[in-house]
């Protein structure tokens, strides 16, 4: 698992590069602090294929990245099978169509691709690569991540390797029928057939892929179920809100936490929040509304905190410019944690339009613990940034400083606060 750095503006970007753009700062020191290697990664799964035993299938939806299509390209010229099926439909804003055939054109790669123009009104979103050996696949990279300067460094991503030649097929007849620019209502029951929506509880150490389009809203029930079953604590990323389903266990009251990161604020997330049992964080930055200036490259205070450096992102990304990871983590320091995680949105479209692949894992704590490690990392970072924007005004914010005793423990104390489920549940009680 390979998560990027996934903070698009913080403290210690604005430190060591001084809020400057990645290509204006020297060697490279920018593009590799944001890859925190994503992108190393996926160039090495994609260097694997070379030589006349190998082959590559991708699916992809935004491929503009010259070093990858290099890549892809690099092991062509080995020898290496290679085909790439990506989103090249006629649209209105035919966006990613025209930056992807750009990017093809640039790289010359246009004999290795195949366009997927079926759908026009859903979306290719898929973002995986099957490598095969002598005809036979043997792995996968699946995971968030498009093929993008925004989607490899800006916003948070994950890039997921698993070796394992069952899942490799199952994502490989997946991507022939792609290949073929099969239409969406002949994928449906296709892929309803192929990766059929568990009927019950995984069994542990079980991988079951979901791919999308479907015929019907169950894989998002089994989702709502699974959280609904939850005896510990559940971790939810969000980039485009939550859905109904989704949302209608959220609100229901349990003594557990739930943790939910979000790309923007709004829509029924003030309802979600009046339970504290829900730890919710939104992506942003520190601000200065105090001083701000129409150019923004200077380094300034941060808002009400004082000695904070004033965040800037890093532009690489506009529609989400903060969450975009797709995963739920049911119990995952139980002894049998659930780990979903894919390109799919947790939404309907994502369900039963688009070209989507979910992954579920069940019962692999090691799994678990680094997405839950990556999910604690990012939700505190934003959380702080949140809490300061709904609690605070530069004119209203209370003074708080360090204390040289412990006294600042004792709301960790109280019973059945969530401060104290959280220490509880962190400790392992």
């Amino acid at each position: 698992m390979y998560f990027n750095r996934g903070v698009a503006g913080s403290q210690a970007y604005a430190r060591k590069f001084k809020n400057k753009k990645p290509e204006q700062v020297a060697k490279n020191a920018a593009w590799t602090w944001l890859s925190r290697g994503l992108v190393e990664a996926l160039l090495a799964f994609i260097a694997q294929a070379k030589g006349e035993k190998y082959s590559l299938r991708a699916a992809l939806y935004e491929f503009q990245y010259q070093p990858v299509l290099e890549a892809f390209g690099a092991a062509a010229k080995s020898g290496a099978d290679v085909k790439i099926v990506y989103d090249a439909r006629e649209n209105r804003g035919n966006y990613p169509n025209k930056a992807n055939r750009a990017a093809i054109d640039q790289a010359g790669i246009e004999v290795l691709t195949i366009p997927r123009q079926a759908n026009p009104s859903y979306i290719a979103h898929n973002k995986f690569i099957v490598l095969l050996k002598d005809g036979q696949p043997v792995q996968v990279w699946t995971g968030s991540t498009n093929i993008t300067d925004g989607g490899l460094y800006g916003h948070s991503n994950v890039g997921h390797v698993v070796r394992d030649a069952k899942i490799a097929s199952q994502f490989l007849d997946y991507w022939t029928a792609l290949s073929q620019d099969t239409s969406a209502k002949a994928l449906r029951p296709l892929n309803d057939d192929r990766t059929p929506v568990p009927q019950k509880k995984l069994k542990a150490g079980e991988m079951h892929p979901i791919f999308s389009p479907r015929s019907t809203l169950e894989a998002l029930d089994w989702y709502a179920q699974q959280m609904d079953t939850a005896k510990s604590a559940i971790f939810f990323t969000a980039a485009f809100g939550v859905n109904d389903q989704l949302e209608s266990i959220l609100s229901q009251d349990k003594d557990y936490l739930r943790y939910i990161l979000l790309e923007k604020d709004g829509g029924d997330i003030e309802s979600l929040r009046r339970d504290q049992d829900n730890r919710i964080a939104v992506g942003s930055v520190m601000k200065d509304t105090r001083n701000r200036k129409d150019d923004q490259s200077n380094e300034q205070s941060g808002e009400i905190l004082d000695r904070w450096n004033y965040e800037k992102t890093t532009d690489l990304n506009t529609h989400v410019r903060f969450i975009h990871t797709k995963y739920l983590l049911v119990d995952p320091l139980g002894k049998t944690p659930l780990v979903i995680t894919g390109s799919a949105n947790f939404s309907e479209a994502s369900t039963r339009n688009n070209d989507e692949n979910m992954l579920l894992i069940q019962g692999d704590t090691r799994v678990a613990d680094i997405y839950l490690g990556e999910f604690m990392r990012l939700f505190n970072h934003f959380y702080t940034r949140y809490w300061m924007q709904v609690n605070r005004t530069a004119e209203t914010a209370p003074s708080r400083y360090l204390v040289p005793d412990d006294s600042w423990t004792a709301e960790y104390y109280v019973k059945d606060s969530p401060k104290a489920k959280e220490r509880l549940y962190f400790s392992g009680k």
